[in-house]
């Protein structure tokens, strides 16, 4: 029975070990591991009575993990497969931040782009980059950052930027005003 108590405790003791190893390997990995919290919005805001009503589209990011990384760019990437479209996202001279940016564990940054400075682009975007700018296109829109690390993490901007750009596109008279085609009528059966 001693030797039996003594074999016991050699394969606790095995199984402790492979335990601690384990944790230990998942713990190192979750160290390695960068999470960023994405999102692209559209706000505005009323800026003063001589300013008046300020647009923008602002891409917020926050590390959620504990390893600081650095961000190196961000941009825009629309359609499916070959049809994939990809321009850097500009960050307007208000910004707050600027790239490449380092952010430690719980740290944010907000990349601004004023609608109203840069109106040139917004019509580029809308007319060019986004054409034609169709809910499927749309729906495909996406907003790429990309890390020092060779990772990148990508946001569906959300409907409020969504709605903007399409009614930009509405306003510049491009394919989004366009009417979207009946469905063809059944055709009547033939009695048999």
């Amino acid at each position: 029975t001693i030797s039996l108590l003594g074999a016991l405790g050699t394969w606790a003791a095995a199984f402790a070990t492979v335990a601690a190893v384990a944790v230990s390997l998942v713990l190192a990995r979750r160290a390695t591991r960068v999470d960023l919290k994405v999102s692209a919005d559209f706000h505005s805001y009323n800026a003063g009575a001589f300013v008046g009503e300020r647009e923008y589209i602002e891409v917020g990011i926050t590390n959620q993990s504990t390893r600081a990384v650095t961000v190196q760019s961000t941009q825009w990437r629309i359609g499916r497969g070959r049809a994939r479209r990809y321009e850097p996202l500009r960050i307007g001279g208000e910004s707050r931040n600027r790239l490449p940016i380092q952010l430690a564990d719980g740290q944010s940054a907000a990349l601004q782009t004023y609608t109203d400075d840069d109106a040139t682009w917004v019509d580029w975007f809308t007319e060019d980059f986004l054409r034609p700018p169709t809910k499927s296109n749309l729906g495909s829109l996406r907003v790429l950052v990309h890390t020092s690390l060779g990772q990148t993490f990508e946001v569906e901007p959300a409907p409020a930027l969504l709605d903007y750009l399409r009614e930009e596109a509405v306003k510049a008279g491009t394919a989004a005003t366009r009417p979207t085609p009946a469905p063809a009528a059944p055709s009547p059966r033939r009695p048999r």
